[in-house]
């Protein structure tokens, strides 16, 4: 019997939310590098069991795959993200560019854990604060098979255990290299940003 392969769908979450000059430039400077390191990310995904952490050896575009990552959040954003925040664009559509200009930004990076994961989420920006300790974080959040992703606006991460990979600006567009990455495992069991207890 003939495995179904199912149904190419091209429309992605389903909303317009790049214009058509944003998403083809994109598409085809960053979708392939992020594609295949995705697929990596999976093999590891799959292989480790069992694990809170995987330890992998990818071989990675890092600067075009972080810009990929950038351009998912200013999808997942509203477009007053990107308007408020011009740097940001400016450096996604300069596919050279390595500097972010004015604007710190922190990008985590996990794996989503397929073995107990029993959602997966999109978040624009959010806000979070600690009634104890007065900590804050402004952030946004995808959480999909194989990788979560966190991008903090401002403020800290409100998790513990992602890795940032704010370094992969230290790569040029044309370099691949064959990165090490410790990637924590992490259960999506809840509806809300950044909740990331296995217990729920």
């Amino acid at each position: 019997m003939k495995e179904n392969p199912g149904t190419l769908n091209r429309r992605g979450a389903g909303g317009y939310t790049l214009c058509a000059e944003c998403n083809n430039n994109t598409g085809s400077w960053y979708g392939p590098s992020f594609i295949s390191f995705s697929h990596q990310v999976m093999g590891f995904a799959v292989k480790e069991k069992g694990v809170s952490k995987v330890r992998g050896t990818y071989r990675i575009y890092p600067l075009r795959v972080l810009k990929q990552i950038l351009t998912l959040f200013c999808s997942a954003c509203s477009s007053d993200f990107a308007s408020n925040n011009p740097s940001i664009p400016r450096f996604i559509l300069n596919k050279d560019e390595r500097y972010l200009g004015d604007k710190k930004l922190d990008i985590y990076l996990g794996i989503y854990d397929i073995e107990t994961s029993t959602a997966s989420r999109q978040s624009g920006v959010t806000g979070s604060l600690d009634a104890r300790t007065g900590m804050y974080s402004v952030f946004s959040e995808i959480a999909f098979p194989p990788l979560v992703l966190l991008m903090v606006v401002e403020g800290r991460s409100p998790v513990n255990g992602l890795t940032n990979i704010n370094f992969f600006m230290n790569y040029n567009y044309k370099e691949e290299v064959d990165l090490t990455l410790d990637l924590q495992k992490t259960a999506i069991k809840s509806p809300f940003p950044a909740d990331y207890r296995a217990d729920v």
